[in-house]
């Protein structure tokens, strides 16, 4: 575990999903996942119980963590990387 994925994973306690692009919090690769299944934000916001604007900073987050342009993408992300 690098120091970077320790120091976030004491704070968090969420630990990291890592890519040779980035790193992932669980909560994005969580979101990525149903994005993946084709939920809008706010279906994801549902299910979670957050707003759609706190889904759309995570899959910002995550895509921007991952040199990733589109929503698209990240769903082919999360696909190859989710069991």
């Amino acid at each position: 575990m690098s120091l970077a994925q320790a120091v976030s994973y004491a704070l968090t306690a969420q630990p990291l999903a890592e890519d040779q692009d980035g790193l992932v919090s669980a909560r994005e690769l969580h979101v990525a996942t149903l994005v993946a299944e084709g939920l809008t934000n706010r279906q994801i916001g549902q299910r979670l119980g957050i707003s759609p604007h706190t889904v759309a900073r995570h899959v910002t987050h995550a895509r921007t963590k991952l040199g990733l342009r589109s929503r698209a993408q990240l769903a082919v992300w999360a696909g190859r990387h989710t069991p």
